[in-house]
């Protein structure tokens, strides 16, 4: 968590990236196809990762600007996406 704080800081999102891990979205993607076709979806649309949050209730990803094509995103399956801003 330290380092993952201190690349925030820094606004490093490349090196964000590469540390998170959810060993349990994995499972959930196992589970339930639509989680990982979602996430696919949203990291081939907007050429980000994305990331699962605990058992799948959220998909996420960290954008240093504001991501006008994720307001956009819900398609024909009805998701819903929000946009979320730190407080710093």
């Amino acid at each position: 968590i330290k380092i993952l704080i201190e690349f925030m800081k820094e606004g490093n999102i490349k090196m964000m990236e590469n540390i998170i891990y959810n060993k349990l979205g994995e499972v959930s993607e196992g589970i339930w196809k639509e989680i990982k076709e979602f996430r696919i979806y949203m990291e081939k649309k907007t050429g980000k990762k994305f990331f699962i949050s605990g058992s799948g209730g959220a998909i996420f990803s960290v954008f240093k600007e504001k991501p006008e094509e994720i307001l956009l995103a819900p398609g024909e399956r009805k998701w819903k996406s929000f946009l979320v801003k730190s407080l710093n």
